[in-house]
């Protein structure tokens, strides 16, 4: 997930993501989603990841990540114990990630 990435909800349940508007394949796993409560889960293979949905309109939804990407733990970001705690791993486990999805128009 990026900026500009493209997320595509079915009727069906089935997400796909794409990497920008132009993609014309989507870059993820097969993926399903459901809501739950006040949270959308992304599920895929046998692990749910959930969205802490913050606001949803006909045009938008914002929801909330508390997942540290995985990128922040590669090993030319990690050099010492310490840096497992660095900058953005503190910020996100302390205010998570808001992702806004805005609502295309003319897609497909």
């Amino acid at each position: 997930m990026e900026l500009n990435s493209i997320f595509e909800f079915d009727e069906y349940g089935i997400l796909r993501v794409y990497e920008n508007e132009k993609t014309k394949l989507n870059c993820n796993d097969y993926q399903k989603f459901w809501i739950d409560g006040n949270e959308l889960i992304a599920f895929e293979y046998d692990v749910g990841f959930p969205y802490e949905i913050l606001k949803l309109t006909s045009d938008s939804l914002i929801i909330k990540s508390e997942i540290v990407p995985a990128y922040l733990f590669k090993g030319e970001n990690i050099k010492t114990v310490k840096d497992l705690e660095g900058d953005d791993i503190k910020f996100i486990r302390e205010n998570g990630i808001i992702i806004t999805l805005k609502k295309q128009k003319n897609v497909g």
